[in-house]
């Protein structure tokens, strides 16, 4: 896995005073839901009998390496920039249990599909320090409802990494639609990033490319 981050300039980002602002929030978190089109991409997935979950897993992941912002992380006040985020999703671990994989981000789909279908899971016990460990993307799916955004759980650790779930996928008037919650440090990023990931997500879904 391709692990390497920079320090980043932070005296020629305008947006530096609002990171200063939010860096002092007791809960600085910006929570995003939105209903995303998915076309026919999950009928395409199933066609070639691949996953829809695992195909959902691989967009949320490349559209995140792809918004600037969704690879920054903050550590001890430093922002940083990785130049790959790798993704950390939930799994089944039991009838009302989860566990978690974790697996490098390959931008060639069937490589990463590949990895993440053969990955090993594990439990989830986050460890205490995982400070230099923020390489990940956390991922997640609640197949049973159609919600319009979720506030997940965050350790001070890992509060800069985003977290991003998506639920049952549903139709309405002919579209097939997503529901997609977006859980991000707000001193890292706006809605105006929020919204990129989205738009790139649909781009993703609607490419006949993306899957092949």
């Amino acid at each position: 896995m391709h692990v390497r981050c920079r320090p980043f300039p932070m005296e020629k980002w305008e947006r530096r005073e609002t990171y200063r602002t939010f860096l002092s929030y007791d809960l600085p978190y910006l929570v995003i839901g939105a209903n995303i089109s998915i076309g026919s991409a999950f009928d395409r997935l199933k066609a070639a009998s691949r996953s829809p979950f695992l195909g959902t897993v691989y967009a949320v992941c490349r559209a995140a390496n792809e918004v600037q912002a969704f690879r920054l992380r903050i550590r001890d006040k430093v922002v940083v920039e990785h130049d790959a985020v790798h993704p950390s999703f939930t799994v089944p671990g039991g009838e009302e249990a989860f566990a978690v994989r974790k697996v490098g981000y390959d931008v060639n789909f069937n490589q990463f599909y590949q990895a993440a279908a053969a990955a090993e899971s594990e439990t989830f016990a986050p460890e205490i320090d995982q400070m230099g460990s923020d390489h990940w993307i956390f991922a997640s799916c609640m197949p049973w409802i159609q919600f319009t955004h979720v506030l997940q759980p965050v350790s001070p650790v890992t509060a800069s990494i985003p977290r991003l779930i998506w639920g049952k996928a549903f139709e309405d008037h002919g579209r097939w639609l997503l529901p997609m919650s977006v859980q991000v440090h707000h001193a890292l990023m706006d809605g105006i990033h929020v919204a990129r990931f989205l738009e790139r997500m649909e781009e993703l879904f609607a490419s006949s490319e993306t899957f092949a």
